[in-house]
């Protein structure tokens, strides 16, 4: 996963986005959004705090390097009831590693 402070571009070449979501105060999303394109990104407005569950784990925008198109997509998919079925899928495709990493560790 790229991170931000390597994976800035100059305008017209940016193949990253980010995201703002979770504001509380009209008008503050235009100020975060020029501070993520001065730092080399794109940014897209995802909605309010009420939307912000579109951005957690099971979402399909969770955790992904996307580009404003396919993260605006990913961010209109997911629904809430969705998001539960695909965090226990992930939960029980990731116990065995960590399964396994807690056997390797020494005890305490």
């Amino acid at each position: 996963m790229p991170v931000v402070s390597e994976s800035g571009e100059p305008d017209g070449q940016r193949p990253h986005c980010l995201s703002l979501s979770c504001r509380r105060r009209p008008g503050r999303q235009e100020l975060v959004l020029r501070l993520i394109e001065e730092l080399g990104f794109d940014g897209i407005d995802s909605g309010s705090l009420v939307e912000s569950w579109r951005q957690q784990p099971g979402a399909p925008a969770y955790c992904r390097d996307l580009d404003c198109a396919a993260l605006s997509a990913a961010l209109s998919e997911p629904d809430a009831i969705g998001i539960a079925q695909r965090r226990r899928v992930a939960d029980e495709q990731a116990r065995p590693f960590f399964e396994a990493s807690s056997a390797d560790s020494p005890a305490r």
